[in-house]
């Protein structure tokens, strides 16, 4: 056949057009035609692109039922986070005034009359806390009982919000003189 050109190889082709048991596409290639068009189409409808024109209704029901999922956990993680930032807030606030009320026994005179020592509470407190009387005992260093004051005192510190123990701080106050 003179004049006509041979079978455009598949080789020659992308890969996306050509599937892989055609290895010669079946219509002969004629100058200036819309060959190549023809051909690629066909290879569309055989191959790789075969109904990949777009999502299937199960593909996107799946993809809802999966980002619903993600988006669920997402929002339950943030609901975790606002339930526990109060409680961070109370237990932060609850020992900075057990620190407080600890340095404001460090500063009152040393008490060695009382059994068992008494100390003032810290006045003006935030609303919702209250500190317990601070537990104030005697210590025993040298061995000879406790209504003999011999200068040390172990100091116990509750902190409530609500009337709920919040948090607890135990110092040591000693007799400076």
């Amino acid at each position: 056949m003179a004049g006509a050109h041979p079978a455009i190889s598949c080789a020659n082709l992308s890969p996306a057009f050509c599937p892989p048991n055609r290895l010669v596409c079946p219509r002969v290639y004629q100058p200036n035609s819309d060959h190549m068009g023809i051909c690629k189409q066909e290879h569309r409808k055989e191959g790789i692109m075969k109904n990949q024109e777009g999502f299937s209704l199960i593909e996107v029901l799946i993809s809802v039922f999966l980002l619903g999922t993600v988006g669920s956990a997402l929002l339950a993680g943030l609901g975790t986070v606002t339930e526990t930032t109060p409680i961070a807030n109370q237990k932060s606030t609850a020992l900075s005034i057990a620190e407080a009320q600890m340095e404001y026994i460090y500063n009152q005179d040393y008490d060695s009359t009382n059994n068992p020592p008494v100390y003032q509470v810290l006045p003006d407190l935030p609303p919702n806390y209250n500190i317990d009387t601070p537990m104030v005992e005697r210590l025993d260093p040298d061995g000879d009982g406790t209504t003999n004051d011999d200068g040390l005192q172990r100091v116990r510190i509750i902190v409530r919000y609500n009337n709920e123990p919040i948090a607890t701080l135990q110092g040591y106050k000693s007799n400076k003189n």
